[in-house]
């Protein structure tokens, strides 16, 4: 007995109905509504005279065994009151017992039923006679010995102590007083009492110590001779003690094959003397032997006949009948179902020959399920008290025994209520969580998740042989969550869904590798070139290219290709033909001008991308090379944070794993969950995982799961992905006492940890290694890993400086990936910590990873804070950082702090010098494409810096573009001004050439020309030809002696066209220096400017050096245009007769009175000059009719105007120029008038 220590309320939980949570026994408590129905059948059986066999059935699990001991409970209570009372009292003598003494022997009540259970939890093929056997023993020795005097069967008569003490003390009282009266009656006394009372003291203690030896030797002789006495002839092993079943008087144990028959008589007895009423036999239906069931019926028909009713009730299930007979069919003669012949589809083994069912077997099943009809006489159904549906009304009900706080929610506790079906597995699974419940409360541990305990105990108790397989290392949970394993898995799993696109990579980094040769190839010209090619190889020259009735020509490439793109998802075939309506000579399919070996060719790209260049299909193309390798990276990133579970199942669903022997045994063991439904539940869903020795033992200094795990894997020295631990302090500290390699710590909080308390030569390895890996991921992590404010600058300054120092090119490659927030805390770091980092990093450096910030949309905003009002760095970025894209960067800069961050963009040049950006200021600043203007913004903000050589250019494109656009002046003049510097001169000259200017002036233009140098520059020959050309036809140079040397020797035919130019600036400049350069003009050109100089002394002079070489005149004979009316007016002012003379006879000219009249005041014109100037040719000589041979003269205009202009000044008749000079005129006969002159 154990005194003082009062149990608990935790030690001794005990639900409302009284019974132990987490027990496993049959409940006696089913409330009295819900066993009602049971009860009023059973009563209904036990009443009825003719039922003596009773089948209470139900299928395992279901509760029959708690409504048989619920009702036989209820049965107790309706007994007449003395029995009642008789019970009562023994229950509180029991009790008492039980209190008090350590191993009490107990009362047995009085009750008229006997339950009998012959459990069978393992594979044991039990006779018939076992099954006997087992039965007698529980009915005849269950019982009081003393109740049955008679039996044969000898029992133990065991008895306490106490008890054979008393009799030990009877017996020697007995003798005590026979010797007393036996020397009293004899009187001869045995002892002398007079002398034992004069024992002095120790004499009396001695007597008294030999008196308990004596007695304590007799109570040894007296159990040993008892023992002897009452061996049981019951030999063997049972439940109460070794016995041996035997039926003959000398104790032989031969048995009878039926041992009901031979203990008959015994049992008889025993029903007699017992006053047993009802016998409930449970779980025979476990031995699936039904012939013992034939046996009962037949012990229960004789025990019936020979005393009043009793009845056998039993608790079994359906098929009891059905799966006994067959079995026992197998073992009499047929062949047993072949090991592992099983149905692959199902998640337990199921006999092949169970799918394959004859008519025959099917009607012997129809005759098995009418024997229990035939052998029970009333059958009880039980109602299941727990849903086949969903278990978790009983799961919940049983964990509220526990009055304890759990972390599971009703929607984990209905999905595991799926699978949960068993009563008795659900109480032992709840029984066993509180209990690991309990105990990982009591040692601290934190962070437990209770869905994952819960799950694991399911599967300990689900999956016993796996679970004992742990200790050994060779569990599925060793397996599948092995460090290895699951990084082998992810790998996979990531490899297979990337595999698409980085074939599509490498496609696109080759095709752009393949055609980068021709990057400056404009788009136009490689149309035309392709579509050359194309008419080369299906058509001849003359024919071209047909699409819906329009005909293109090589000429329009362009429209063709651009076309042929609009159409090609809507037709198959191009035409050739050689007219727009003509019949086709052949057609030519689509794909064959739009694809390459299969796949699209460079000028489906360029029409597909609307660019105008190869270079901008590189571009392009390298944009598309970027967006995959983000989409690589998104779905790296995707699968790396998929729970493991979702891992496993895609590869259990997937045929990633068939490979290697490797791949062939880690698909066996994933088969093996996909193929269990509760397996494919609790891993799928993470509910078991790699902290599974976390739930299920201690996993030291109170880490949890994970960070044991972490710890173990950095122990090995095994390459894992990034964990975040749950208590870096701890894991740290752990890792240090082991001397662990960091380099494997592959922690993003871990490593926060370290940094933040300067663990220098720990925290290098980890940044080592993720920059060497490129681990993008890790560092974003890294970057996201605490909220400390105060740490937090400190902490991203270090280790950003360390990998900036380590591996440049890990922020400058991967900044752009960052997420938003990452972005933007780098941007900040580094803009707040700008100087330590130029100083650790070195300033070209930071200038890079400052143009990436400054750059990236997510962290401009950051980079540009404050920067119209911090003059720290305005002068830090000037000259080192610049916007690539003003517009994307500013958008519409509608706000006035947008305008002020354009002001200081502006002035310190903080923006990429490139066409885009000019022109987005030039929008801003409402320039309208002027330099003028942009200069005149340029003072007014006292801008700081600018690229004056990218600016030149830009303008410089603007004018050659805009050449139909027309600029004062002071445009040019405001270029010059600005870009003085020596190596604009000869760009500026070009664009001297090409702008259009409203107004020109030989001042103007020497004002410009002197300050760029040109005629130093034209000396020099940095002047080409083409420049001086477009100068002078423009009229934009000024006359200057040297240079119109130079260009006499470099460019002869240019001279004239540059001395009219002058000449067209300033009309006195040429008459006032032709003296000095007369001698440089050709006769030609003289006889040019004679045409377009009004001067008349200039004229004069031109003419008198003309006078003798006639030679030029007839040179410029074919131009017409040079001998119009003004020309001949100041010939015939100023040339002599000799030159008229023969401008009459061979110049081009309409009206040539006005060189008569001049030639006849300058003399006489003689018959001869009229001859010759009459200027008649033979054209054909034909014979007349009357033989006569003539020559057919066309008459010219010369003559007429000439012979008219003779009439018209009287200077002699037709008749009397004939009888003068001799001539005949006459007319012909045909439609034209002839001049006829006869040869004589």
């Amino acid at each position: 007995m154990i005194k003082g220590k009062k149990k608990t309320k935790q030690e001794n939980v005990k639900n409302k109905k009284g019974s132990t949570a987490g027990a496993l026994y049959a409940s006696d408590t089913i409330p009295e509504k819900d066993l009602r129905p049971y009860k009023e059948s059973l009563d209904r059986a036990l009443a009825d005279e003719r039922i003596t066999n009773v089948a209470v059935t139900a299928p395992y699990g279901i509760g029959k065994s708690s409504v048989l001991e619920s009702y036989f409970k209820q049965r107790k209570k309706e007994y007449r009151w003395h029995v009642r009372g008789f019970n009562v009292a023994l229950r509180a003598m029991n009790w008492a017992k039980k209190k008090y003494f350590f191993s009490p022997k107990l009362f047995k009540e009085r009750v008229d039923f006997e339950f009998v259970n012959l459990p069978k939890f393992f594979p044991k093929d039990s006779q018939e006679k076992d099954i006997q056997k087992k039965i007698v023993e529980q009915l005849l020795f269950s019982s009081n010995p003393k109740r049955f005097p008679f039996s044969k069967i000898k029992r133990i008569k065991d008895s306490s102590v106490l008890r054979d003490t008393i009799s030990v003390l009877i017996t020697l009282g007995l003798v005590s007083g026979g010797i007393y009266f036996y020397g009293v009656l004899s009187n001869k006394p045995l002892i002398n009492w007079n002398v034992i009372m004069q024992f002095g003291y120790y004499q009396k203690w001695l007597l008294i110590v030999l008196s308990c030896s004596i007695l304590w030797f007799s109570l040894h002789v007296y159990r040993k001779i008892k023992i002897k006495v009452s061996k049981s002839t019951i030999n063997g092993k049972g439940r109460i003690g070794p016995f041996e079943l035997s039926s003959n008087e000398d104790g032989t144990n031969e048995l009878s094959q039926n041992i009901f028959n031979t203990f008959s008589e015994e049992l008889m007895y025993f029903f007699r003397k017992s006053r047993k009423k009802i016998i409930i036999f449970e779980d025979l239906d476990r031995f699936e032997k039904p012939s013992i069931f034939q046996e009962l019926r037949e012990l229960n028909l004789n025990v019936n006949k020979r005393q009043p009713k009793i009845v056998f009730v039993y608790s079994l299930q359906d098929k009891v009948f059905i799966e006994g007979i067959e079995k026992e069919e197998v073992a009499v003669g047929e062949e047993p179902e072949q090991e592992g012949n099983t149905s692959n589809g199902s998640d337990k083994g199921v006999p092949a020959s169970a799918l394959q069912v004859s008519g025959e077997e099917a009607i012997s099943n129809d005759e098995n399920v009418r024997l229990k009809a035939k052998f029970f006489d009333y059958v009880i159904p039980v109602y299941p008290i727990t849903s086949y549906y969903n278990t978790m009304a009983t799961i919940k009900a049983e964990m509220k025994q526990y009055n304890k706080k759990h972390e599971l929610d009703d929607s984990f506790l209905k999905q595991m209520g799926f699978y949960l079906k068993d009563v008795r597995l659900i109480i032992l699974i709840v029984s066993e969580f509180f209990m690991y419940l309990n105990v990982s409360t009591n040692s601290n541990s934190k962070n437990s998740d209770h869905r994952k305990l819960f799950s694991l105990i399911a599967y300990k108790n689900f999956f016993p042989d796996d679970y004992e397989k742990l200790s050994y290392g060779n569990s599925i949970l060793n397996t599948v969550f092995d460090a290895d394993i699951s990084d082998y898995l992810y790998s996979k799993i990531i490899e297979e869904k990337t595999n698409k696109l980085e074939i599509e990579k490498i496609e696109k980094a080759n095709e752009i590798k393949r055609i980068e040769e021709s990057l400056e190839v404009t788009k136009n010209k490689l149309l035309k070139s392709s579509y050359f090619e194309m008419r080369q190889k299906y058509t001849r020259n003359n024919y071209n290219f047909r699409i819906d009735g329009t005909l293109f020509n090589e000429e329009e490439a362009l429209d063709f290709y651009e076309k042929l793109y609009e159409v090609h998802l809507l037709i198959n075939t191009v035409q050739v033909a050689q007219q727009a309506n003509s019949y086709p000579s052949t057609n030519i399919e689509i794909k064959e001008f739009f694809t390459q070996d299969g796949e699209e060719n460079i000028v489906f790209k360029l029409l597909k991308y609307e660019v105008d260049t190869v270079s901008g299909l590189v571009k392009q193309l390298k944009k598309e090379l970027q967006e995959i390798e983000v989409q690589i990276k998104g779905q790296e990133d995707k699968y790396n944070e998929m729970n493991y579970g979702k891992i496993i199942q895609l590869i259990s669903d997937s045929n990633m794993l068939n490979c290697t022997e490797t791949d062939r045994s880690l698909v066996s063991v994933l088969n093996k969950i996909k193929n269990n439904s509760f397996m494919r539940y609790l891993f799928y869903n993470d509910l078991v995982d790699a902290a599974y020795y976390y739930y299920i033992s201690p996993a030291g200094d109170d880490l949890d799961g994970i960070d044991s795990s972490f710890i173990y894997s950095v122990l090995e020295g095994r390459e894992h992905e990034d964990t975040k631990v749950t208590d870096v302090e701890k894991v740290y500290k752990e890792l240090d006492l082991i001397k662990g390699d960091f380099k494997y710590a592959y922690s993003s909080n871990l490593l926060w940890y370290m940094v933040k308390n300067d663990c220098t030569s720990e925290y290098t390895m980890i940044i080592d290694k993720f920059v060497k890996e490129k681990d993008r991921s890790f560092f974003e992590n890294f970057l996201k890993s605490d909220d400390d404010k105060c740490s937090k600058e400190r902490i991203i300054k270090d280790a950003m400086v360390y990998v900036l120092t380590t591996d440049f090119s890990f922020v400058k490659d991967n900044f752009v990936y960052l997420q938003k927030e990452n972005k933007k805390m780098v941007a900040e770091n580094i803009v707040t910590n700008i100087e330590h980092f130029d100083e650790q990093v070195g300033r070209d450096k930071m200038n890079e990873i400052l143009s990436l910030c400054i750059n990236d949309y997510d962290s401009f905003e950051v980079v540009t804070r404050d920067l119209s009002e911090d003059t720290r760095k305005q002068d830090r970025y000037c000259r080192d950082i610049y916007i690539r894209n003003l517009e994307e960067a500013l958008d519409d800069a509608q706000k006035s702090e947008d305008i002020a961050l354009i002001k200081v963009i502006f002035v310190y040049g903080l923006y990429e010098a490139n066409p885009k950006n000019f022109q987005y200021l030039d929008n801003v600043y409402d320039v309208n494409m002027e330099f003028a203007r942009f200069h005149e913004k340029i003072q007014k903000e006292e801008v700081e810096y600018i690229d004056k050589k990218r600016l030149f250019h830009y303008f410089a494109d603007l004018y050659k573009e805009k050449q139909d656009k027309s600029y004062d002046y002071s445009e040019l003049g405001n270029l010059v001004e600005y870009f003085t510097e020596q190596e604009f001169e000869a760009e500026l000259l070009s664009i001297y050439s090409c702008i259009n200017l409203k107004d020109v002036s030989h001042e103007l233009n020497n004002n410009v020309l002197s300050k760029i140098n040109f005629f130093e520059l034209y000396k020099s020959e940095q002047i080409n030809a083409e420049v001086v050309g477009g100068l002078i036809t423009q009229k934009k140079l000024v006359y200057n002696l040297d240079f119109l040397k130079l260009l006499s020797e470099r460019s002869p035919d240019d001279v004239f066209a540059y001395i009219y130019s002058i000449n067209k600036l300033d009309s006195k400049i040429i008459p006032d220096n032709y003296v000095s350069f007369k001698s440089i003009l050709s006769e030609s050109d003289k006889l040019y400017f004679l045409n377009e100089i009004e001067d008349e002394a200039f004229v004069q002079e031109i003419l008198e050096s003309l006078d003798e070489d006639l030679t030029v005149w007839t040179s410029i004979n074919h131009e017409k245009t040079i001998f119009d009316d003004n020309m001949i007016s100041k010939l015939c002012g100023f040339a002599s007769f000799k030159s008229l003379k023969w401008l009459f006879i061979n110049a081009k000219i309409n009206n040539y009175d006005e060189i008569l009249d001049a030639m006849f005041k300058q003399s006489k014109i003689i018959l001869q000059d009229l001859d010759d100037m009459l200027g008649v040719e033979t054209i054909f000589s034909e014979m007349e009719p009357n033989g006569h041979k003539t020559s057919k003269i066309k008459r010219t205009h010369k003559s007429e105007s000439t012979l008219g202009w003779m009439k018209d000044k009287g200077f002699a008749t037709i008749k009397e120029a004939k009888e003068v000079n001799k001539i005949q005129f006459g007319l012909t006969t045909h439609s034209k008038k002839w001049i006829i002159f006869p040869h004589n």
